[in-house]
């Protein structure tokens, strides 16, 4: 399969080869902003209107931070697609270290929006002869496993700790209702372990992507912090 200088992450959603998704045109102009592709007149305005950004950067977005509403197709259309794209065509394993393999998280509210992540993923790559064929083994109950070393991860935030694993790319699913500070699994205690699970990637990815929910957490921070 070609590299992602070739495939676009828009290549890759819409391709019928691949996901063949339909997206709509703010999900497209998500997708677009976040990797530095050109935007039209009209995705330009859509762009502004969504971030309060009148000028369009177009070297693309290492971080950032989705808030949408239910029935947005935050699963469906940009966190999943997202982490299957990474796995397939970032070339993340180039900087792994002989013996070593990378970990893309998608890390979910709660057991049953991570088994609703999951199926998507599975679907995605059970259902596109071109990235079966990429797998190294049947995707397991939460993980499936490429023959590039790289794995995608599927899990509940609940999991205190993330330490030891090589993270070139995470999907922060929900989290406006991840568990806040105070406990171990905090958002800003696994998104720590996530950073530091980045460190030797030179060109990591980190998406937090949520609906709104109380003004607290990282969601609410990030929101108050960068919003515009």
């Amino acid at each position: 399969m070609k590299r992602r200088d070739n495939v676009s992450i828009i290549d890759f959603v819409t391709d019928p080869q691949l996901l063949g998704l339909a997206i709509s045109d703010p999900q497209e102009v998500l997708l677009r902003s976040l990797y530095g592709l050109p935007l039209s007149t009209f995705q330009q305005d859509i762009f502004t209107l969504c971030t309060g950004r009148h000028e369009y950067p177009s070297h693309g977005f290492v971080e950032a931070t989705v808030i949408a509403g239910a029935r947005a197709g935050k699963d469906s259309r940009i966190a999943c697609p997202i982490a299957a794209y990474e796995a397939c065509l970032g070339s993340h394993e180039k900087q792994l270290g002989r013996g070593e393999y990378g970990t893309i998280p998608l890390i979910a509210q709660d057991q049953r929006a991570t088994k609703i992540a999951f199926n998507y993923l599975k679907d995605y790559f059970l259902e596109s002869s071109v990235l079966k064929s990429m797998l190294d083994d049947e995707p397991y109950a939460n993980e499936i496993k490429l023959k590039n070393r790289i794995t995608i991860v599927c899990f509940p935030s609940t999991l205190a700790s993330l330490r030891g694993w090589s993270i070139p790319v995470a999907v922060l699913d929900e989290v406006g209702y991840w568990r806040q500070e105070g406990s171990a699994d905090a958002d800003v205690e696994i998104l720590s372990s996530v950073r530091r699970g980045m460190i030797n990637f030179r060109n990591s990815r980190l998406v937090k992507i949520s609906s709104p929910y109380m003004k607290g957490g990282i969601l609410y921070d990030d929101f108050k912090n960068h919003f515009g």
